[in-house]
């Protein structure tokens, strides 16, 4: 259970100055959820450079190269008159590179629809993850750095 990361572990030691490096971990027996080695005990750091390799491994497996984000903009009313008569739902999906000017985009598209105005709500839905902002470990002193910005269905502009 454990070959796949034998590897990518040995990767990131040779990457590694011992005087420059610190490196935590975990083994989990992942068919019993037990906690195999954990030579730090309930110490915890930050995620760093390290996890991305994790991250990225996760994220091409599970998702595949080809996977795109969806940003998704719906309505439960109808136009008339140049009026949006219901809501305008934006989906928000956690998207990373999701920008400031595709906020301005829809905009733009909402007008290219004959939309002037809406006369109900703008929901913006962020339910595509849970509602903690922050996992366990996170320490309030790093909580206001730009690398550690809150866990969300909304990152815009990398959430800076």
């Amino acid at each position: 259970m454990y070959r796949i990361f034998i590897p990518l572990l040995i990767l990131i030691f040779s990457f590694c100055q011992e005087s420059l490096a610190t490196f935590y971990a975990q083994v989990m027996d992942l068919k019993s959820g037990e906690v195999v080695a954990y030579p730090r005990g309930n110490h915890h750091l930050m995620f760093a450079s390290s996890q991305k390799i994790f991250t990225v491994f996760s994220g091409l497996s599970i998702l595949g190269s080809d996977f795109q984000f969806d940003t998704k903009i719906l309505t439960d009313g109808i136009i008339r008159s140049g009026k949006l008569l219901g809501n305008l739902y934006i989906k928000f999906d956690g998207n990373p590179d999701l920008r400031e000017s595709a906020i301005l985009y829809i905009s733009q598209r909402l007008k290219g629809l004959g939309i002037n105005e809406i006369r109900e709500n703008i929901i913006l839905d962020i339910s595509e993850f849970d509602n903690k902002p922050y996992t366990r470990g996170w320490t309030i002193e790093n909580q206001n750095m730009c690398y550690t910005a809150p866990l969300s269905a909304v990152i815009i502009n990398k959430n800076l």
